[in-house]
C-alpha cells in the first residue's frame, strides 16, 4: 500500500522563495494553533481537487500557551494559518480557512473564494483553496475559464 505524503507545516521559508523566515514562521504558528484546536500531530487530512481526492499527513509543531496566546483570536489565526503568499506571481490565488465547519462549509467557502477570483482582473491562472481546520479537508478547484 502507498505511504501517503506528509505535508509538513514548518520550514516554508526553505520551500518557498516568496517567504521570508519571519513571515512563514508566523504562518506556521497560525497554522499550528488553528490545527491543534481539533487534532494532534500527526493528523490525516483529505486533499480535493476539483472532486479528485487524496490522501495526507498533516504535521505541524504542537504550539506552547505563549504560541496560542500570540493567536488567541480565531479569525487571524485562521486567515493566517490558511493563507500562502508564495504563488502571487504565477497565479491569481484565492486561500482562505475554515476553523470550526465540517465539509459543507469548506465546500462553500470554496465556491466563495471562486466567485471571488471569477470577478477579479487579471489574465493570469485563477486557483482557490479552503483550508478546513477540524474537517481535515482541504480543498482546492480551478477557476473555470
Amino acid at each position: 500500500m502507498p505511504t501517503k505524503p506528509t505535508l509538513p507545516i514548518r520550514d516554508m521559508a526553505q520551500r518557498h522563495t516568496g517567504l521570508t523566515r519571519p513571515l512563514a514562521d508566523s504562518y506556521a504558528e497560525a497554522a499550528g494553533v488553528c490545527l491543534d484546536r481539533h487534532h494532534r500531530p500527526p493528523t490525516d487530512f483529505d486533499l480535493d481537487r476539483s472532486g479528485t481526492r487524496a490522501g495526507a499527513v498533516v504535521a505541524w509543531q504542537q504550539p506552547d500557551a505563549r504560541t496560542r496566546g500570540a493567536w488567541a483570536n480565531e479569525t487571524d489565526a485562521t486567515e493566517a494559518g490558511a493563507s500562502p503568499d508564495d504563488l502571487e506571481g504565477c497565479l491569481r490565488l484565492e486561500m482562505s480557512g475554515v476553523d470550526r465547519g465540517p465539509e459543507p462549509v469548506v465546500r462553500q467557502r470554496l465556491d466563495a473564494k471562486l466567485r471571488q477570483a471569477a470577478a477579479g482582473n487579471g489574465n493570469l491562472p485563477a486557483l482557490a483553496g479552503v483550508f478546513g481546520f477540524k474537517a481535515r479537508l482541504i480543498a482546492v478547484a480551478e477557476l473555470e475559464g
